[in-house]
């Protein structure tokens, strides 16, 4: 629910539905810890409504923090405050669960060439998925797509919104080579076709670099480039990087851009 918005008009309609409820109607239809608080639901409900009724808001937004961690982030000093909490979250994700701390940023400056023409916002998104594209190699190969796609869905990020966190989930999906699209559809669904064709195209970039890589080798990358012409993608690398090129990745690469794939020996 992090981050769901709710428009004043809307929030003003269920906040006076839930104050007109018994406990026992509320009892009823919720479960889990919310079944624990339906006897305070319809008091908070009231709270609601009347702050929205005298304080001329445009929205609801929910939160999955509260006061507390208020406190805690006041605590925080003003550099520890300036740090984006997603790439923090991610970066610590990738800390425990990848293999080299120093692969995202090697794979952002190499598959950059290929969104430049892209929002500024989208460079935090992709360097967050960057981050997490190492964090499933773990898991039996057969079954990693749709791993990093749960871990993505449900992983507690916060400084991130609904569209921002399906984006990271379909590109997680595609960098494993996910393409059953079935186990996805509703998350594509809800993102919309050019948001899934943008995590399509961040997946496959992500999936060809660690190819090229072999996973771990991120000094290959800063060997090569990538780039679009009208008509192509083209990597340049050197002859004796030759035996590392993987067609497939590239290839589908290539076709997510509606180029053909050229490749550039020196």
């Amino acid at each position: 629910m992090h981050h769901y918005e709710i428009s004043r008009e809307r929030a003003i309609s269920f906040a006076g539905f839930l104050s007109g409820r018994s406990r026992k109607s509320l009892k009823a239809t919720t479960k889990g810890g919310l079944r624990r608080r339906a006897e305070a639901i319809p008091y908070g409900a009231v709270v609601l409504h009347r702050l929205l009724k005298v304080g001329g808001l445009k929205s609801v937004v929910i939160s999955a923090c509260g006061v507390r961690e208020g406190v805690l982030a006041s605590a925080l000093s003003a550099e520890e405050r300036r740090k984006d909490p997603l790439l923090v979250a991610c970066a610590e994700m990738a800390k425990r669960l990848g293999r080299d701390t120093a692969l995202a940023a090697s794979l952002d400056s190499w598959i950059a060439p290929l969104f430049a023409a892209e929002p500024t916002s989208s460079a935090r998104l992709r360097l967050a998925a960057a981050h997490l594209s190492d964090t499933d190699w773990r898991v039996n190969h057969a079954h990693r797509s749709e791993s990093a796609f749960a871990d993505v869905m449900n992983a507690p990020f916060v400084g991130i919104d609904h569209q921002g966190r399906a984006l990271l989930a379909l590109a997680a999906y595609r960098r494993y080579g996910g393409d059953d699209d079935s186990a996805v559809k509703p998350v594509e669904r809800f993102a919309g076709e050019a948001l899934s064709e943008q995590a399509t195209k961040l997946g496959l970039a992500l999936r060809a670099g660690l190819a090229l890589a072999g996973g771990l080798q991120t000094e290959i990358l800063a060997t090569s480039t990538l780039r679009l012409t009208p008509l192509s993608l083209i990597l340049r690398l050197p002859k004796s990087r030759m035996a590392l090129i993987g067609e497939q990745p590239l290839e589908e690469l290539a076709d997510a851009f509606r180029r053909t794939m050229r490749i550039e020996l020196r």
